[in-house]
C-alpha cells in the first residue's frame, strides 16, 4: 500500500513540475524584452579634428520606441568652456554651466539632429583634444551617455 502512496506522490510531484515548466515556457513566450522608450541609434563628429576657431558637425539620431506617446528629449553637452554648441546661427542655451538641446519626439519618431561645434585653443597651446560627453534624458530621466573626442590644432 505504501508503494501506491509513493507512486501517487511521485505522480503528483511530476504533474506539478510539468505544470511549472509549462507556465515558465508560456511566460517567456509572451514576455518579450521591451525596448527602451528612447534609443540613441547613431552619433558622430565629422570631422573630429579642426583648426582653432573652426567648426565641425555633431550629429545624433534618436528613436522614440513608444508608438502611443510623445516624449521629451534633452541632451546635455559636457565639455570644456572652450567648446561651444550651436544650432544654425543660434548658440544653444546654458543651464548649470552645460549647454543643452531639447525636443519633443512624437510617437515612433526617428530624428537626426545636427549641432555645430566650435572650439578654440587655450593661450600658448598648439593642439588639444577635448572630451565631449552627451548625456541623454527622456522626460527628465537620464537614459544614455556617449563620449566623443574633438582635436583642435593651431
Amino acid at each position: 500500500m505504501s508503494r501506491f502512496a509513493l507512486s501517487g506522490s511521485f505522480r503528483n510531484a511530476l504533474a506539478i513540475g510539468l505544470a511549472l515548466v509549462l507556465i515558465l515556457v508560456i511566460a517567456l513566450a509572451f514576455n518579450k524584452p521591451s525596448l527602451p522608450i528612447l534609443e540613441v541609434k547613431e552619433y558622430s563628429l565629422n570631422p573630429n579634428t579642426i583648426n582653432a576657431g573652426g567648426s565641425t558637425t555633431l550629429s545624433f539620431t534618436v528613436k522614440n520606441n513608444d508608438q502611443q506617446k510623445n516624449h521629451f528629449l534633452r541632451v546635455n553637452f559636457n565639455a570644456s568652456p572652450m567648446v561651444t554648441f550651436w544650432q544654425g546661427s543660434q548658440i544653444l542655451p546654458t543651464e548649470n554651466d552645460l549647454q543643452y538641446f531639447t525636443r519633443t519626439l512624437n510617437p515612433s519618431d526617428l530624428i537626426t539632429t545636427y549641432i555645430t561645434v566650435k572650439a578654440s585653443l587655450p593661450p600658448q597651446t598648439s593642439t588639444v583634444t577635448y572630451s565631449v560627453v552627451l548625456n541623454f534624458y527622456v522626460d527628465g530621466s537620464q537614459f544614455d551617455s556617449r563620449q566623443i573626442n574633438l582635436k583642435v590644432e593651431s
